[in-house]
Order: C-alpha cells, then structure tokens, then sequence
C-alpha cells in the first residue's frame, strides 16, 4: 500500500514539476528574441508578431483542444505536446532568419495550449486525497512560478 501512495504521489510530483518545465521552455526564448533582433537587424513590428504569434497559437489551442485528452486521453495529448515543444525549441535554436523564429513561437503556443488542460487534469488525477484541492492551484502556480524564472 505505501508503494501505492509513493507511486501515485511521484506521478502528482512528477507530473507538476514537467508542467512548470514546460512552461519555462516555453518562455526561455523571449530575452533571445531581442538579441536576434539586434543580430538580424529586423523591426519592432515583426518583434510583436513574433511574441503575439505564441498568445495567438495558444488561445487557439486552447480553445480547438481543450478537452482533447478527454477525447483521447492525456498520456498522449502530454506527449504530442511535448515533442511539438521540444520541435519549437530546435525550429527555434537553428532558425536562419526570423521567419523560423516566428514558426517556432507559433509552434510553442500550439503545444503549451494543447499541454495546459491536459497536464492540468493529469495532475488533479494524481494528486493524492489529501492534496486534491491543492491540485488546481499547483498547476496554476507551476504556470505563474514558471515565468517568474524567466530571465529579463
């Protein structure tokens, strides 16, 4: 039974701790954007686009695949969402010019939109009895506590 309890509370951890992760790959590229900016020489106008493009990719990804762990399950909705956050992460580490950085910041807020509600219901399925309520709100601090890592 305590193997039980270990098991399902390293899942909750686990589970927590690559939803925060997430989210700080997510926004680790943003103080790289103006240092590409100054690199490649491109205007404050494109520099928007590629910071809006990430919210517009995640609103829509949001709003299309909410419920799609409900539909197909979270393990692997959590994993397309990784590998397309992983895929972002390179798109964006070799990316020529900024229109590959733009693909990729596009790429990211499709793959943090898709992992939100399901990491986000995985992690209220793990969580022990006793932490179920504390569950919604660790989610939502591995994604606020996450951006305050972000370096400026």
């Amino acid at each position: 039974m305590s193997r039980l309890v270990a098991s399902g509370m390293s899942s909750f951890a686990g589970l927590a701790v690559v939803f925060a992760v997430f989210f700080f790959a997510a926004g680790a590229p943003t103080p790289l954007l103006s240092l590409r900016q100054q690199e490649w020489g491109f205007s404050a106008a494109t520099l928007s686009i590629a910071f809006s493009v990430y919210a517009l990719g995640l609103l829509a990804a949001l709003l299309a695949g909410g419920s799609l762990s409900d539909h197909i399950g979270r393990r692997p909705v959590m994993l397309a969402a990784l590998y397309a956050e992983l895929g972002s992460v390179i798109v964006f580490l070799l990316a020529p010019n900024i229109i590959w950085v733009i693909i990729a910041r596009a790429l990211q807020g499709l793959a943090t939109g898709i992992a939100t509600s399901a990491f986000n219901a995985a992690i209220a399925e793990h969580a022990p009895a006793r932490l179920k309520k504390l569950a919604g709100g660790l989610a939502g601090a591995s994604v606020a506590g996450a951006w305050v890592w972000v370096p400026c």
